[in-house]
């Protein structure tokens, strides 16, 4: 598994980057929220990977921070209905802990920010969300109290 590539930023597109690690280039997607955080192209870059293998594919996600690689990791394993694209959308419109306290404090406002690919279905997603995210924010900080 990659978790981490360090190397010289070659260029950035819509929705991934391509770094280079000493000649060998990786494409990561990316929410919009790092590629705009990313440096100039030419300039060292760092990102945090999350690896994703299937039968037709090997598929790299790139966050700015371990925390933002987290909550992809979170949102994609304990929230119904939420893929990659989903995950990354949630990303690119709420940082870290704004979607940590719009969850907490069930603001439906704030969690439909996130555009979606389809309008319907959309009201349901934001519920499931909101419930299984306020669980998931209940349990972090029930293990992560100093």
């Amino acid at each position: 598994m990659i978790g981490k590539l360090k190397g010289t930023l070659d260029e950035i597109e819509e929705d991934f980057c391509l770094v280079d690690v000493h000649g060998v280039g990786y494409v990561a997607y990316c929410s919009a929220r790092t590629l705009a955080a990313l440096p100039s192209p030419g300039e060292a870059v760092v990102l945090f990977i999350e690896t994703y293998v299937r039968e037709d594919m090997i598929r790299l996600y790139g966050f700015q921070s371990v925390l933002e690689r987290e909550w992809f990791r979170l949102l994609m394993s304990n929230v119904q209905g939420v893929g990659a694209k989903v995950a990354l959308a949630i990303l690119s419109t709420l940082a870290p802990a704004d979607l940590a306290n719009a969850i907490a404090l069930r603001d439906i406002a704030m969690v439909s920010r996130a555009p979606r690919r389809r309008q319907e279905g959309g009201r349901a997603h934001r519920h499931r969300v909101e419930e299984q995210g306020a669980g998931l924010c209940r349990n972090r900080l029930r293990h992560h109290r100093p």
